[in-house]
């Protein structure tokens, strides 16, 4: 099993840096599962966050 973080635990900075760079790999092709693994995060949390960037796009993920 991988370990992952709770991206919570990072600074605001940190939090829209990873989700975007979640989303552009995402939004490249990567998958979502593949995501998670390279950014240490759960699949959960890369779905929220492409979720939310569809929605309402970058200011979404303003922390």
């Amino acid at each position: 099993m991988v370990k992952t973080q709770d991206a919570r635990s990072l600074s605001a900075e940190s939090q829209e840096a990873l989700s975007m760079l979640a989303i552009r790999a995402v939004e490249t092709g990567t998958t979502r599962g593949d995501v998670a693994k390279q950014f240490g995060v759960a699949r959960g949390t890369v779905n929220r966050w492409v979720k939310q960037f569809r929605q309402k796009g970058t200011r979404a993920l303003k922390a």
